[in-house]
């Protein structure tokens, strides 16, 4: 499977937990002139061909991802069925309305599953959330 990575600790050269700061200085963030105030969410340069969007917080630097065409290294995406889910990440958890699994460093995927049975969100969350 080929296109963008959501890799356990981030996106392209975005890392979660890096300051908006060093995040801008990047050039991947769209609109990237005003700080968060508290958290806010940012489009990327690219579009939103990967990526739909990342949430950068004040404080904690960047906390989320929220994949649109971007595939974990497990090659699960939004459209994915829920038996690739389940099959790509044994340890998958329940979480809220969806479902969860470990990514590495304190992160995790989390995925909502529509009624046909498909990924229909994809985030990947740091420790820490707004």
């Amino acid at each position: 499977m080929s296109g963008p990575v959501l890799g356990p600790n981030g996106y392209s050269k975005l890392v979660l937990g890096m300051s908006f700061a060093d995040a801008k200085q990047t050039g991947l963030l769209a609109g990237a002139d005003t700080p968060p105030t508290g958290c806010a969410d940012y489009t990327l340069t690219e579009g939103t061909a990967g990526v739909r969007n990342v949430t950068i917080s004040d404080t904690l630097g960047i906390v989320s991802f929220e994949a649109s065409g971007a595939h974990t290294p497990e090659r699960i995406r939004v459209g994915s069925t829920k038996d690739e889910l389940e099959a790509a990440y044994p340890a998958l958890g329940k979480s809220g309305g969806g479902y969860s699994a470990a990514a590495g460093s304190g992160s995790s995927y989390l995925f909502m599953v529509d009624d046909r049975n498909r990924v229909a969100s994809l985030l990947l969350v740091g420790p820490a959330t707004c």
